[in-house]
C-alpha cells in the first residue's frame, strides 16, 4: 500500500530502538544523539533526510526522542512510526498511545508538519482532537495509515486526507475497530483511496462496506468514485459477498480490479485484489502533481 517510487532515491533513515526497559530510554537517546552528530553522518550539501521509519520494541516513552527528531529531521516527506511486521512489546495500550501522540505533537508541530505528505502510525494511537489538529495542520499531508486504536472520537474530520489505510491484525479486532469502520466515510470526506487490509471479513470488513453503502445512500451527491484495496485475492468472491450492496459493472475478466456500483446510487468503487499497491502521486512544491 502507498508505494512512493519518487522516494527510492531520496535520503531515507530507519531508526530501531531495541530495548524493553523504560529506564534505558534516556541512555538510548544519548547514544542516538551521538550517532547523529558524528562527522560521518553529515549529509550532502543542500540535502536533508526525507523519509524516516522509527521503531521501538516498546513505544512507551518514545516522546523522549521528540526534541532530537524535531531538530534533525524537520523537512520530512514521509514519517513512519513503527512498521506492519515489526514485533513490539505491548503492555499498556493507553500509555503507548499517549506517548505516540506526545511524540507526534512535538515532532510535527514545527517545520516538519509543513512538508509531510505521508504519515503511517502502527503502534497504538488515539483518534482524538489532538491527532485531528496535527493532521489538519499539515498542508501537504494526503495519506494516513493507522493500525491499532486505543480510543476513538466519532465526530472528528480529517478534511484533506485523500488516501487512508487501516492496517489490521489478521483475525484480531476490537469494538473500537468496529465503531471506527462505521464512520470512515464521514471522517474522511475527501477520501479517494481506501485500504482495509488484514482485517476479518466478518464483522470488520462487511461493517465498513455497509457503512459506505449507507453513507452514499444518504448523501448521493457527495461521493461518486472510490478506490478500495482489500485482502481478498479472488475478486469474484468479493463480488459474490457484496451482491446485496453493490452490482458488478466490469464486463471483462478480473485479473487486477473490478468496478462495482451502489445498488441505489451513483457511487462506483474500483476494488483491487489482494497484494496490489497504491502509488502516491509524485508531488513537487513548485510544479504541483507530476
Amino acid at each position: 500500500m502507498n508505494e512512493q517510487r519518487a522516494l527510492l532515491g531520496s535520503l531515507n533513515l530507519r531508526i530501531h530502538i531495541d530495548i524493553e526497559r523504560p529506564d534505558l530510554v534516556a541512555l538510548a537517546k544519548l547514544a542516538l544523539q551521538n550517532v547523529l552528530t558524528r562527522n560521518n553522518f553529515a549529509l550532502p550539501l543542500g540535502k536533508s533526510i526525507e523519509r524516516v521509519e522509527f521503531i521501538m520494541r516498546d513505544f512507551v516513552g518514545c516522546q523522549s526522542f521528540a526534541v532530537l527528531f524535531k531538530q534533525k529531521f524537520n523537512r520530512l516527506l514521509e514519517l513512519n512510526i513503527g512498521g506492519p511486521t515489526d514485533q513490539t512489546k505491548i503492555n499498556h495500550p493507553a500509555k503507548e498511545a499517549d506517548s505516540v501522540l506526545e511524540l507526534l505533537y512535538e515532532w510535527m508541530g514545527g517545520s516538519c508538519g509543513r512538508t509531510l505528505r505521508c504519515l503511517r502510525i502502527f503502534p497504538f494511537v488515539k483518534i482524538c482532537p489532538l491527532l485531528e489538529g496535527l493532521v489538519n495542520n499539515c498542508p501537504m499531508l494526503e495519506h494516513l495509515t493507522l493500525s491499532k486504536l486505543a480510543d476513538y472520537y466519532q465526530t472528528l474530520v480529517f478534511k484533506d486526507i485523500k488516501s487512508f489505510e487501516f492496517a489490521g491484525l489478521g483475525l484480531s479486532y476490537s469494538l473500537i475497530d468496529l465503531e471506527f469502520a462505521k464512520n470512515v466515510c464521514p471522517m474522511f470526506p475527501n477520501l479517494r483511496v481506501l485500504a482495509y487490509l488484514d482485517v476479518p471479513w466478518d464483522p470488520v470488513m462487511i461493517t465498513m462496506l455497509k457503512a459506505i453503502y449507507n453513507e452514499n445512500y444518504r448523501n448521493r451527491l457527495q461521493r461518486h468514485r472510490l478506490e478500495l484495496y482489500q485482502s481478498i485475492d479472488s475478486l469474484e468472491k468479493f463480488v459474490a459477498n457484496t451482491k446485496a450492496l453493490f452490482i458488478c459493472r466490469s464486463t471483462k475478466e478480473l485479473p487486477v480490479s473490478v468496478n462495482v456500483q451502489h445498488l441505489k446510487g451513483d457511487l462506483v468503487i474500483t476494488v483491487y485484489r489482494a497484494h496490489e499497491n497504491y502509488i502516491i502521486p509524485t508531488f513537487d512544491p513548485l510544479l504541483g502533481r507530476i
